[in-house]
């Protein structure tokens, strides 16, 4: 299982533009949060910080809690990752997946790199994306997940990646929503 998921997170790193480091509060720096910061630092890809599960340290007492985050915060940093409070570069949320507390923050978090980054690409440029995953489901047939790099993926379209191609039947973003295209 291991080795799967460090090959998912290789291929994930040198696709995105930005990784959101999702580290739960109790676990602390795992073998799996170093290969990220690793990933992170050999594709100089920037990084923010999501302290998970803040919903279960919450009522543990005041000394119990920043215990456990300054323990998590100093392995971090042990590693490289230089957070904002300590003069460094990434934020660092904390969060909660199952109340989505602060999630909001980690949205904003996201959009303020993303636009010092000033990332762009050309809409009208030729197609190139990435594939991250494939699959067949009954009644849809084949079905990608994919990253549009540049140029836009439309309906209706022809698209090849490496010895396969097929025309494009429909587009559904994250939510399921039907979609026409799909830009950078």
């Amino acid at each position: 299982g291991h080795a799967s998921f460090s090959k998912i997170r290789q291929r994930g790193a040198k696709v995105t533009d930005l990784i959101v480091l999702v580290v739960a509060v109790e676990d602390g720096v795992m073998p799996q949060t170093e290969e990220v910061i690793n990933l992170s630092k050999s594709t100089q890809t920037p990084l923010i910080v999501a302290i998970n599960k803040w919903d279960k340290i919450t009522g543990m007492g005041a000394s119990a809690e920043s215990s456990m985050v300054r323990k998590l915060k100093e392995g971090l940093a042990r590693r490289g990752v230089e957070l904002e409070e300590f003069g460094g570069s990434v934020q660092c949320i904390p969060v909660s997946a199952v109340t989505g507390y602060n999630m909001e923050a980690l949205k904003e978090a996201i959009v303020a790199e993303a636009e010092m980054m000033e990332l762009s690409a050309d809409p009208e440029a030729p197609l190139q994306a990435t594939i991250i995953e494939s699959k067949t489901v009954h009644g849809l047939g084949p079905v990608a997940t994919a990253i549009v790099h540049e140029g836009t993926l439309k309906q209706g379209m022809f698209v090849a990646s490496e010895n396969t191609y097929c025309r494009v039947r429909s587009l559904r973003d994250f939510s399921e929503n039907s979609l026409k295209e799909a830009a950078p």
